[in-house]
């Protein structure tokens, strides 16, 4: 009898101990590094009382060391997790928080639209990624070059444009609500993007 070698299978080791049993569920920790950082991210709420009282009051009374905290969180994320935007520099991470502070003042319909058509980017990306995988380890290409051009011809710039102009839109909004108010009463535009009044 010719036993196939496991070599010969595509692995470059014997499969032996508790990795026999449980297969390729090894092989995909990247899923349980996303729910890692799912779960700090979410426990991270629950540590401020672990901090000097002292630094638990100015977190919960100064809304601009929130905002110093919030764009370290940001800039540690980018830099660690998305190594293609890592490569742009510093300048992005601004970029980003701008518009997160921009986003803080929209309406409720134009938060909820923007971060779902964001989301929704993001899973087409998973999704596209996998179907170039699957599609060629299977060696197929036509089915899939056809897939993705619809996806990147359409759904993709599609998502991009409506983010864009319920961005604009919204944006507009927030700088009407404070040109409109009484302008003895409004804080400089600096207080008014960092704080938690809206107008």
């Amino acid at each position: 009898m010719n036993e196939t070698d496991p070599k010969e299978k595509g692995g470059d080791t014997d499969v032996a101990g508790i990795r026999f049993i449980v297969g390729d569920l090894a092989k995909n920790q990247g899923r349980m590094i996303g729910l890692f950082a799912l779960l700090v991210i979410i426990s991270g709420n629950f540590l401020a009382e672990l901090f000097p009282p002292g630094v638990q009051k100015i977190l919960n009374t100064n809304r601009y060391v929130k905002h110093v905290f919030a764009f370290l969180t940001l800039f540690f994320f980018v830099f660690l997790t998305m190594p293609d935007l890592k490569a742009e520099g510093a300048s992005v991470v601004f970029g980003i928080y701008f518009i997160f502070l921009i986003s803080s003042k929209l309406e409720p319909y134009a938060w909820f639209t923007i971060l779902g058509l964001i989301t929704m980017l993001y899973l087409i990306e998973i999704r596209e990624d996998r179907i170039k995988t699957e599609d060629a380890a299977i060696g197929e290409s036509a089915e899939t070059d056809k897939t993705l051009a619809i996806i990147d011809n359409w759904i993709r710039p599609g998502a991009v444009i409506i983010i864009c102009l319920t961005t604009i839109h919204g944006a507009s909004n927030v700088v009407w609500r404070y040109l409109a108010s009484p302008a003895n009463s409004r804080p400089n535009f600096i207080q008014y993007i960092l704080g938690d009044k809206v107008l």
